[in-house]
């Protein structure tokens, strides 16, 4: 996904239009690129320039942006005890210890479960590293080696205690008091 794919298939596609006819594989020579508009979905333009005279010369260009590096994003999610449920932004991810690659920097919410502790809602924020931060993001996804941001959270569950029975005679009068009272309704 970060690789220069579009590039090799704008290189390709504009090497097939501009081949002589009947040079089926571009071996003898290519048309200039002189003033060639290639136009991509959502208006989106890419504009060649035109020094491509020859296939060796696409391929060349071609794998040279293969050759870019990315940055590669992982959140990782641990918890004391390991083996809890995680959700991130109500999307279950599975059992800790558990890594996910991520896209987007930001606040993500995270949701631990595990039987005989405390659930835990919380919110990470993920700021971007210093490559991460426009324009400087631009250089670090063309740069020949790759980023790897690692990002590692941990939560320690606290055991759940089950309460007593005269909390739970407490809780239940609380309950009866608060269903007897009158329920406004809102005007219309």
């Amino acid at each position: 996904m970060c690789r220069g794919f579009a590039a090799i298939f704008l290189v390709t596609q504009a090497a097939r239009r501009y081949c002589p006819a009947g040079d089926k594989f571009g071996l003898r020579s290519l048309k200039p690129f002189w003033k060639t508009i290639l136009h991509l979905p959502r208006g989106l333009r890419v504009v060649i320039i035109p020094l491509m005279k020859s296939w060796s010369l696409a391929i060349f260009l071609t794998a040279s942006l293969t050759v870019a590096g990315c940055v590669e994003r992982d959140l990782h999610i641990n918890s004391q005890p390991e083996g809890a449920l995680v959700r991130v932004s109500h999307v279950e991810l599975g059992r800790t210890p558990v890594t996910t690659p991520f896209l987007w920097h930001g606040d993500y919410e995270i949701t631990l479960e595990l039987d005989g502790y405390k659930t835990i809602n919380t919110h990470a924020s993920i700021m971007p590293k210093w490559y991460d931060v426009p324009p400087l993001d631009l250089l670090s996804e063309l740069a020949p080696w790759t980023y790897y941001d690692r990002r590692e959270l941990g939560f320690k569950m606290e055991k759940l205690v089950p309460p007593t029975d005269a909390e739970l005679i407490e809780r239940a009068r609380e309950m009866q008091k608060k269903n007897l009272e009158p329920v406004e309704q809102p005007p219309r």
